[in-house]
């Protein structure tokens, strides 16, 4: 403990005259990579601080505390190293994870095997894997330098190493053969699973698609090596020499829990569960507020669609970015992402397409130079004359168009009653009402973007609505109150939305047709066709042709478009279509 204490004072003397010296190394650092776009960092000498280089989660604010130089550095050595820690963290942000969704799928796929904690541990080690794979190819003797160094320094920390920090000495060896202390005793079932992780590691590093999986690999391989004692504590604690950080610092959510990280494995590695978010690092270097909240966790969940993701996924992208909340309060996002998937908006608007030349004709004095065409003067006539021999193109214009008329709103009524199923698994959602929750969200993204007004009556024994709005929240709210009762249609309601909205309606109905009051409900289709109103009635579970059933046959007659839907898969598709062919012609 002495030494430590010595060591410690011997810093702080040490780190005083080290504060230009990081500068001018993390200026080296920033030309090195061409001048990345990154905040100013924080640089301090502080000998009582627990972690040295680091980055701020909530800023993106690289921290380097020169009191973690180790004491036996001269300048010149502590300025390589410190440009060294300073390509580091840069690299963090230029290579992995780069984005708040890539970080997100890591962390999700970790997690599917580990606590949070821990599978955060895992994210930023294998991100440190990669990270200085590619530095000791570009920069070998600065970070084969900086990396040994760290590993020596913090080993010097504590009394004893804790197993985690022998499973990261233990990695990185079998990675880039670097020595262990003779400090430190690692047993062979540790150096069997940094072989296993690092096995990994190879195969997945130059491929980014593959850095989810080899996280969620990863975690099983330190799941297996050591299990959990505690469900929100890191694995490999020891006799814990340390200190405490708050989940929140990590994960971004607002937590009273703490996570304990070992005093060497955060010497080693930083704090093993920092978040780093390379949107959230864009946004503090734009000086930017964050998005409007709707607007970024549409955008998350549409870039989870796009790169296949599910639901665990989206979960785990929503937590890293610190907008995580119960699954009920953001399922609206992924909904919309599943519909943006399925639609391909085509916004079809005037423009202008050019000319095309017609016959020639005589360029006269005053008309635009650029109109003149020598070659056809010079063969009307050797001698170019104006007025008289000098030509010019007469030319048609052409312009594209687009027909003007008045767009309905739409009034979704949909049917969430027990027959309609609505089954929600850790990964994914199923089931009849899912397929119809795509449908509605697609509908309602086609209405939006041709500026109609929507409003959702859902149904089952009782009823919710939503009211006339040019906004989806309030809908998609209503959409995603499943009751899972009788059918009963909500023949007043309906009637009562389309009288409210003072203009045509397109009534979007998706049922499977199974409704207590079928009689009244057929009155009410037929009064509201006669008020230029449109129903549309997706009736799932029905045949078409010959064996059309007496309730199509009865919903036709009053004017309403049904379509036979024999297999729930075919109705967003159906529906689709229909609504374009309103709502676009």
């Amino acid at each position: 403990m002495s030494d430590l204490l010595s060591r410690t004072a011997d810093g702080h003397a040490h780190g005083s005259g080290l504060l230009e010296v990081a500068r001018r190394a993390w200026g080296q650092a920033l030309t090195d990579f061409y001048h990345p776009p990154l905040p100013e960092p924080q640089i301090e000498n502080n000998a009582e601080a627990s972690s040295f280089f680091y980055i701020d989660s909530g800023t993106w604010t690289v921290h380097l505390n020169v009191a973690g130089v180790p004491p036996y550095m001269d300048t010149n050595e502590a300025e390589s190293y410190l440009r060294s820690v300073c390509h580091h963290e840069i690299q963090h942000y230029l290579l992995c994870p780069y984005d708040g969704v890539t970080n997100g799928l890591m962390f999700a796929g970790a997690r599917r095997k580990v606590n949070d904690a821990t599978a955060m541990f895992v994210c930023n080690l294998f991100a440190d894997l990669v990270v200085d794979s590619k530095l000791l190819k570009r920069y070998p003797t600065l970070t084969h330098e900086r990396v040994n160094a760290s590993i020596h320094e913090s080993v010097l920390r504590v009394h004893e190493p804790s197993p985690l920090w022998n499973l990261i000495a233990a990695t990185y060896r079998a990675m880039w053969g670097f020595p262990i202390p003779s400090k430190a005793m690692v047993d062979d079932r540790t150096f069997e699973a940094a072989q296993a992780i690092v096995e990994v590691a190879r195969k997945s590093i130059d491929n980014e698609s593959r850095w989810p999986k080899a996280c969620e690999k990863i975690a099983k391989i330190i799941a297996d090596w050591m299990p959990e004692d505690d469900e929100d504590q890191l694995p490999g604690m020891g006799g814990f020499d340390g200190k405490e950080t708050s989940a929140g610092e990590g994960l971004g959510e607002e937590s009273d829990s703490t996570v304990l990280v070992p005093l060497d494995v955060d010497a080693v590695m930083g704090s093993p569960i920092e978040v780093r978010n390379g949107d959230q690092a864009q946004r503090c270097v734009d000086g930017s507020s964050a998005e409007d909240l709707d607007a970024e966790m549409e955008r998350l969940a549409v870039e989870v669609e796009q790169r296949n993701g599910n639901l665990e996924d989206l979960e785990g992208v929503y937590l890293t970015a610190g907008v995580g909340s119960p699954r009920k309060e953001w399922i609206r996002f992924w909904y919309r992402a599943k519909a943006h998937g399925t639609l391909q908006i085509e916004v079809v608007k005037q423009k202008y397409e050019g000319s095309a030349p017609l016959s020639p004709e005589v360029w006269r004095l005053g008309d635009p130079i650029e109109d003149l065409d020598i070659v056809q003067s010079l063969q009307a006539f050797p001698i170019i004359i104006p007025n008289m021999s000098t030509r010019k193109w007469m030319k048609v214009e052409s312009m594209g168009t687009e027909r003007s008329k008045s767009l309905p709103d739409m009034l979704i009524v949909i049917d969430s009653s027990g027959s309609m199923t609505w089954g929600m698994r850790s990964k994914t959602v199923s089931g009849s009402y899912h397929t119809a929750l795509v449908s509605a969200f697609a509908a309602m993204e086609v209405a939006l973007r041709k500026g109609s007004r929507i409003a959702v009556i859902n149904f089952s024994d009782g009823s919710r609505s939503s009211k006339w709005s040019s906004s989806r929240e309030g809908a998609e709210r209503v959409l995603l109150a499943y009751q899972g009762g009788g059918t009963v249609a909500p023949i007043k309601k309906i009637i009562e939305a389309c009288e409210a909205a003072e203009s045509q309606v397109m009534v979007l109905m998706i049922t499977d047709a199974e409704i207590a009051n079928w009689k009244k409900f057929i009155e009410s289709i037929r009064d509201l066709t006669s008020r230029g109103h449109k129903p549309f009635i997706f009736h799932i579970g029905a045949s078409s042709g010959k064996r059309r059933s007496k309730v199509q046959r009865s919903l036709g007659d009053a004017g309403a478009q049904v379509f036979p839907i024999k297999s729930v898969k075919d109705l967003p598709g159906l529906v689709i279509r229909e609504v374009r062919g309103v709502y676009e012609g």
